[in-house]
């Protein structure tokens, strides 16, 4: 395998979209009280990107280093790594490079926000998980704990983030008025991005079946299906229960991008049960495409019938 094509795998392209509708979901609640800033939605959409594009490459290095991929995966053998001098400085550098350029423009997201304390925390914390999961004595993927640091990290803190970072217009953090809609749409997305890793899971434990531990292990496939299905009905119900409680304009269209997110996870919830590998793959990528379309829906949707916006900048 070529260096490039070596890269593109390890740096998980299709996971990019978590980051990217996280940073959607965080648009949208800015933009439900007249709050979108362009330019700050573009810097956080970069940050994102970058930085998962940097933990995907230290976390592969991480992996190949320890010695974690001993089992042989049937389907893939061809994809098992062989870790050499050459893998092992491009991955290093890789993740190296992408942190600076996250790093970069996380500083100036902090210049230009009124609350670049909040912001500065909440890259603290991003990168603090990023280091307990690439440092920690055992594996932590494909555990409850990863699953629960995904919820966090795609759900309340990249969310709440976001919103805090586009407030530009306002010298208060924690307005109540202007947090509200961040404070029901984080963790309903980190349960979407729950249902992304056990996905990963399941797939994983289809290829593998004989090998012992993880999620789906314990759970069993029936219960992974179950979970994914209340995690569906928990996303729903948050963001159909909040945009009534903090007064949107217009409710019920507010709440049509989670009623569309739901609906392509009861599928993907219907579809894993007797899906092939193959299949297995397509629902992977599309559980992924969910969380980036509900993201990107509940966007547009929201301009559509936020507040009036009063942003300090016009793209026009």
């Amino acid at each position: 395998m070529d260096v490039l094509s070596y890269v593109k795998e390890k740096v998980n392209i299709p996971s990019l979209m978590l980051g990217a509708g996280t940073v959607f979901a965080g648009t949208a609640c800015a933009a439900i009280r007249g709050s979108l800033e362009w330019f700050a939605a573009s810097l956080c959409v970069f940050f994102a990107i970058f930085l998962q594009m940097g933990a995907n490459l230290m976390y592969f290095y991480t992996r190949a280093k320890r010695n974690y991929d001993q089992s042989i995966h049937p389907r893939y053998e061809h994809k098992e790594d062989v870790m050499n001098a050459l893998h092992n400085r491009v991955l290093r550098e890789g993740a190296f490079a992408c942190f600076i350029i996250a790093g970069m423009l996380g500083l100036v997201i902090m210049a230009t926000s009124p609350n670049s304390f909040w912001v500065f925390i909440a890259g603290i914390v991003l990168v603090g998980f990023i280091f307990i999961i690439n440092t920690a004595k055992r594996p932590i993927f494909g555990t409850y704990r990863m699953i629960f640091i995904t919820w966090l990290i795609f759900g309340p803190i990249g969310v709440l983030g976001t919103s805090l970072a586009e407030l530009q217009n306002q010298a208060q953090a924690f307005a109540g008025f202007d947090q509200a809609p961040g404070l029901f749409v984080g963790p309903a997305m980190g349960f979407l991005a729950c249902n992304v890793h056990l996905m990963y899971n399941y797939l994983m434990y289809r290829i593998t079946p004989n090998i012992k531990g993880g999620v789906v292990y314990n759970l069993t496939p029936t219960g992974v299906r179950i979970l994914m299905f209340i995690n569906g009905v928990l996303m729903l119900a948050m963001i159909f229960f909040g945009v009534f409680i903090c007064n949107f304009l217009k409710p019920l269209f507010a709440s049509l991008p989670a009623f569309m997110g739901f609906a392509l996870n009861t599928f993907l919830v219907i579809r894993m049960h007797n899906a092939t590998i193959g299949e297995l793959n397509f629902l992977n990528l599309l559980c992924k495409l969910n969380f980036l379309f509900t993201g990107m829906v509940m966007l547009i949707f929201w301009i559509a019938c936020g507040y009036p916006s009063a942003s300090m900048y016009e793209l026009f």
